[in-house]
């Protein structure tokens, strides 16, 4: 055999190994780019769930705005009495609802609140804690009983 065919017959054995290799994780990557992609779009729709209830609870007062005196009528939760200024009888109000009632706030999401003080003690926690997949957390700066604290809050699935 001559050295010409024999360097010929190697080049295409390595070129055939080079195209197996990229035919191969082209298709792996074409196999695992949806997975990546439905779950960037859960990420997404978790991380507007996270805002829109945060804005919810520290930017407004709810509605109707004096929902804590009959919880029966609540369209729109709301914990402020003015923007970031909780207002401690809806919060005290909110707190003692059953987990149940406002998690339809986040749904299909659970979610997990906490008030924290600035050196990181905790004030009040409620809802469920995380013992999910995915978690988004939103903090939320805000004044609570005169004291600046942090809100923070946890949706997760």
């Amino acid at each position: 055999m001559h050295k010409k065919s024999q360097f010929a017959t190697t080049d295409f054995y390595i070129a055939s190994i080079i195209f197996l290799i990229l035919i191969v994780s082209l298709t792996i990557n074409l196999y695992t780019f949806p997975k990546k992609l439905d779950e960037g779009q859960n990420k997404n729709e978790m991380l507007i769930t996270a805002y829109q209830f945060s804005d919810s609870l520290v930017k407004n007062t709810g509605n109707p705005s004096l929902w804590e005196e009959n919880a029966t009528l609540i369209k729109v939760i709301g914990l402020v009495d003015f923007d970031r200024v909780l207002y401690p009888p809806k919060v005290n109000k909110f707190i003692n609802f059953s987990y149940d009632f406002t998690k339809d706030f986040t749904k299909p999401y659970e979610f997990y609140l906490r008030l924290l003080y600035y050196n990181g003690t905790e004030d009040l926690n409620y809802g469920m804690q995380f013992n999910g997949s995915t978690s988004i957390t939103i903090r939320r700066h805000i004044i609570y009983n005169d004291e600046k604290q942090i809100l923070e809050i946890t949706i997760w699935k």
